[in-house]
């Protein structure tokens, strides 16, 4: 089995056990890599703090806590959705631990200015 690690970065209204179930020959098998998921506060199995503001802010401080408390190398970041900005500032902050990205349906620019980003805040 290889010592590798992925770690699948979300959008925060996904919990860690959602996704497709990888089939025999996909990279993400078991064999492949050891693969890590978490659920922000407040989303999944899991509960917010008092006072945690669900901002993308938050969730990749609580993302580089995550990836430091396990202690991670070698990573390859796997990020979706809102897991883009998430994800990629975590990489942008610890550069060290990651050694590969596969990006998928997200972004990884600002947003402000981008009527339909700023009409669906609250």
């Amino acid at each position: 089995m290889s010592s590798t690690t992925s770690t699948k970065v979300r959008g925060p209204s996904c919990s860690c056990s959602t996704g497709i179930q990888p089939g025999p020959g996909d990279l993400f098998a078991p064999g492949h890599f050891r693969s890590i998921a978490l659920d922000y506060p407040g989303f999944g199995l899991s509960v917010a703090g008092p006072g945690y503001s669900y901002l993308p802010a938050d969730h990749a401080a609580v993302t580089g806590a995550f990836v430091e408390r396990l202690g991670l190398s070698e990573v390859t970041l796997v990020v979706q959705d809102w897991g883009g900005p998430i994800g990629l500032h975590v990489a942008e902050q610890r550069p060290e631990v990651f050694r590969g990205l596969v990006i998928g349906n997200t972004f990884g620019w600002p947003v402000n200015g981008d009527m339909h980003f700023e009409s669906s805040r609250t």
